[in-house]
């Protein structure tokens, strides 16, 4: 026992409850800033499901003009740079935070961008490789099951938000799906802008949108312009029914059928 009776467990504690009273309640998440509040909004999705598109058409529906990279970055943060260059929180009204955090319970509204996962795997795999963060030997269809991939696992990223918002009010989060953004998107934009709070017109979002239209942004599509393989050249017999299997309730949650069974 210690002073006043309290135990070593119980400093612990305490520790830790004056730790998120100071620094900040999400401190110890890498991917929020340390204080998230009720008036901003989260732009939260798997890496490669279009959230840099929608970052450059938000800030182009904000600005009014193209939104470049520093005007992306300060209009629309990107919290894993922030915290990698331990910058503060930019205070930003509205304040729209991009991140790929697996799901925690925040008070922020939630915009919860989704992508077949067979498409944002391969795509992200591309990514990697484009970046040296893998060595070009390593084949595609490994992605699917690497249970290391950041920050993790398609399946497990989804089926926590899924659940996460689920007990939420519905006010509080929107569920955006990118084919939806690319197929329709002036209508999905101005639902994602009425849901922010952002005082736009129709006029505006079109105007944004011939800003940056999707074709600028050939890296979101599944392969790269020259390899130009798709998921399904590369998920087929086993492996196919092996990933659907792991990942299949997730798919089918979001209305993404399964090819396996077909």
């Amino acid at each position: 026992m210690y002073a006043r009776g309290l135990s070593l467990s119980a400093y612990s504690s305490l520790d830790d409850k004056i730790k998120r009273l100071v620094l900040g309640t999400y401190y110890d998440r890498p991917y929020l800033f340390p204080r998230v509040a009720r008036h901003e909004t989260y732009l939260i999705s798997f890496p490669r499901s279009g959230n840099t598109w929608l970052r450059r058409l938000l800030t182009a529906l904000i600005h009014q003009k193209r939104g470049g990279w520093r005007l992306t970055e300060s209009t629309v943060p990107d919290v894993h740079k922030y915290k990698l260059e331990k910058k503060r929180k930019p205070s930003i009204k509205p304040l729209i935070v991009k991140s790929h955090t697996p799901f925690v319970d925040i008070p922020a509204k939630v915009i919860y961008v989704v992508r077949d996962g067979r498409d944002a795997l391969l795509s992200y795999y591309y990514l990697q490789l484009k970046e040296g963060k893998i060595k070009s030997d390593i084949p595609p269809i490994d992605i699917y099951f690497d249970n290391h991939v950041w920050p993790c696992q398609w399946h497990v990223h989804v089926a926590g938000w899924l659940d996460g918002l689920a007990k939420r009010s519905p006010e509080s989060y929107k569920i955006t799906y990118y084919e939806d953004l690319k197929k329709s998107t002036a209508e999905q934009l101005l639902l994602i802008a009425e849901f922010i709070g952002l005082s736009v017109t129709p006029d505006d979002v079109e105007r944004a949108i011939s800003l940056h239209p999707v074709e600028h942004y050939p890296k979101l599509e599944a392969g790269s312009t020259t390899s130009k393989l798709k998921w399904q050249d590369i998920l087929v017999g086993e492996n196919l029914v092996k990933y659907e299997a792991i990942a299949g309730v997730e798919l089918q949650r979001l209305g993404y059928p399964l090819m396996s069974s077909q």
